[in-house]
């Protein structure tokens, strides 16, 4: 019995029951092996996720970023292209142009002639520099 013999050790030694530890000494060295791998692995793993895991979340957050940048540019390019067109008239002349029609349909209830509506251009581009 295993109690038996652990008596037997403590009174003679382990060099001297070499034969009957024999069963007991594999499992045990496998163990200890077992556990010297163990022990290694999981440094190791732990190694990786303190290393791979910011490197993993610093690599999809730029990734995110860039889709974002992405995502921003093609959804502000009809806004770009609408301030573009705003920024290329010159509001003041054009609301004068369009005040000057409005009075002119009102005062002679027709549309202002094509060489009037020039005139009146000429006039107000001149009066602008």
């Amino acid at each position: 019995s295993p109690i038996e013999l652990a008596m037997k050790i403590a009174w003679s030694g382990v060099d001297n029951n070499r034969t009957e530890l024999e069963p007991y000494l594999k499992n045990t060295v496998f163990k200890h092996q077992f556990n010297q791998f163990s022990k290694v692995y999981n440094w190791m793993l732990v190694t990786a996720i303190f290393a791979g895991l910011p490197t993993f979340v610093y690599y999809k957050y730029h990734v995110a970023v860039e889709k974002s940048q992405a995502h921003f540019v093609t959804a502000m390019a009809p806004v770009i292209e609408q301030v573009d067109v705003i920024s290329s008239v010159n509001y003041s002349s054009q609301n004068r142009l369009d005040l000057f029609i409005a009075e002119y349909k009102e005062k002679k209830h027709q549309d202002p002639t094509i060489a009037q509506i020039e005139a009146v251009k000429k006039m107000i581009a001149d009066s602008n520099m």
